[in-house]
Order: structure tokens, then sequence, then C-alpha cells
């Protein structure tokens, strides 16, 4: 029997047995009533305690047999399957435990996968300049090859260069938003010298574009990350270029909204599909009207930034125009004040 292989069943009853014993030979030997009495106070409380540590074994198994369930993958737990008393409680503390660890492996599943399609995206990203590099310097190695082609070969190659550095340089700030290593340094930063250094590096690209930007400070000072929200303003301003209509101004507002500091960034463009409004943080997203330059990188990185911040980042797109607003939380307590 499976009651025996418990030690303190085996010495109740060796003890039980031995008491039992006692009490027949003294009953032998005596013709006392007190000793009937207590030879069936013993068997009646012997019965009894055998019969309940049958009843909680039964109850045993039952946890046991609902432990295996749990471990075939069947979480579901319904109020019949609930034992009483101190049981029910492991029964409950076991059930989280296991679901717990489910979903953890689980989420570690969905990264796995997550990172395997990251590494086969960015080896497709590098895949096309590499392979492109590879075709301009074995024409350049052709010592009959004229000078003006050997010369835009060589302003070709720089140009993919500066592209893959890019997406690495990118890459590697995502990588590092991701495994949460980067430590944000929130601070009072004065909006208008944000505004003008998120648009530092621009100028070239709006002078492509045939655009410009129409700056509105209607407030002193933000309360943030001054590079890595410079980064995330700096590549929605890129994006709203490179999607503008040529001789059009890209309106950018910096003030206070109702739940936050508001940056604004609108251009005049495509309407944007709502299909693509949906997908548009998305990593290595493209839309159709994206630029030949874009890697789909930018927006994902600033979307990551922001929220990293305790921000968020929403865009609408009605009639051939197209806004993103970061919003930025107020200074809380618990945020270590600068004067």
């Amino acid at each position: 029997m499976k009651l025996i292989r418990n030690g303190e069943i085996r010495i109740f009853l060796f003890g039980w047995f031995i008491l039992t014993v006692l009490s027949i030979f003294a009953l032998i030997v005596t013709d006392d009533l007190a000793l009937y009495i207590m030879l069936i106070y013993s068997l009646s409380i012997g019965v009894l305690y055998i019969l309940l540590s049958v009843y909680r074994y039964q109850k045993l198994e039952k946890l046991n047999h609902y432990l295996r369930e749990l471990s075939l993958g069947n979480t579901r737990l319904s109020f019949e399957d609930l034992l009483e008393g101190e049981l029910s409680i492991l029964q409950s503390e076991l059930y989280k435990l296991t679901v717990t660890i489910r979903q953890q492996n689980q989420q570690l599943q969905q990264e796995k996968e997550s990172l395997s399609k990251s590494l086969a995206d960015i080896s497709h990203q590098l895949k096309t300049p590499l392979t492109s590099l590879y075709m301009m310097f074995d024409l350049m190695r052709n010592p009959k090859l004229e000078e003006h082609k050997r010369e835009l070969f060589m302003s070709q190659s720089l140009q993919q260069l500066h592209r893959m550095k890019s997406l690495i340089n990118s890459l590697l700030k995502m990588s590092r938003l991701e495994s949460e290593t980067v430590k944000f340094s929130k601070e009072w930063v004065s909006a208008s010298q944000l505004a003008m250094e998120s648009q530092s590096s621009l100028d070239i690209l709006m002078d492509i574009q045939s655009t410009s930007i129409d700056t509105e400070i209607l407030t002193d000072k933000i309360y943030c990350d001054r590079n890595w929200t410079q980064e995330a303003i700096n590549n929605i301003l890129k994006n709203a270029i490179e999607h503008s209509q040529p001789n059009n101004q890209i309106n950018f507002v910096i003030k206070k909204g109702s739940l936050g500091y508001q940056i604004q960034i609108t251009n005049a463009g495509n309407t944007i599909a709502p299909e693509d409004l949906q997908k548009i943080f998305t990593r290595f997203y493209k839309s159709k009207d994206a630029f030949y330059d874009s890697v789909g990188i930018g927006l994902s990185l600033s979307k990551q930034i922001i929220e990293q911040q305790n921000g968020f980042i929403d865009v609408t797109s009605l009639r051939n125009q197209t806004t993103f607003t970061i919003t930025l939380p107020f200074q809380s307590e618990n945020d270590d004040s600068v004067t």
C-alpha cells in the first residue's frame, strides 16, 4: 500500500500495534473493565487515524494527478478541481508557478524568434550594399576603366559605406535599447536648443528635397534625456523631409500639452494609408512611398527611445498632411530635480 510508504504512518502503526498487544495481554492476565475500555479506545483511534490518512492520501494523489496535467500543458483550473484546506493553497501556488513559468517560456520563445527574424533582416539589409561594393571594386580594378567612371564608382561606394555605417549605428542603438542597458539621464533641456540640435544634420537633405523647417517654441524647457530625445526627433524630422512635397515647409512645434511636453512634426505629402499607419513603427518596414535610401529603422528606433522615457508617439495622416506627436511626461516626484 502507498500509505505504508510514509515513515510517520509506519511509526504510528507500530506503536498502535504494540499498545493493542499489551492491552490484550493485560486482559488475559486480569479481568479489568478499564482495560476493555482502553482497548476499544485504542482500536477506535487507530481506525479513525487510518481512515483520515487514507482520505488525505487520496487528496495528495489528486494533487499529484493535477501536477501531471500541468506538466502536460493543461493549465485549466476549475472550481471542481480545487482541494480543501492547506492543500488547496499549495495547489493554487503550484498553478500560479506553472502558469508563470509557461508564460516566461513563451516569452523566451518569442524573443528567440524575434532575434532570429532580426538577424535575417539585418543580413538582408547588409547584403545588398555589400554586393554592390564588391561589384564596384571589381570594376575599379580594371586598369582600362575610364577615369570619370572610376570616380563615379568611388562616389557610389562611399554612399554605400555611409549607408552601412548608418544602419549599423542604428542597429547598435536598438540593440542597447532592447537589452535595456541604456540608462536615461533626464534633465531640464532648453526647448529651443533641443530643436536646433535635432535638425543640425539635416541641411543637405532639406536642400535636396527643396524644403525647410518652420520651428515654433511654446515652452522654455522640457524634461528628458537630451541626446536620446534628440536622436528620436532627428529620425522623425528626417522621415518628414523625405516624404514632403517640394517647396513645402515642415512645421516643428514644442509645447506643453495636457498629458506632458509635446513635440509635433507636420509635413505636407502623400496621405499615409491606414494599413501603413499600423505598421509604420515596425522595424525594417518600408511603405511604397518610402525614400530610396531608407532602411525602415528610424521610426522604430524613435518609438523605443520615447517609450523607454515613459512617453509615447502618435501619428495621424489626413488630406496629404501627416503629423507625428511625441509626448514626454511631466517631471514626477521620483525624478531628480535639476535646477
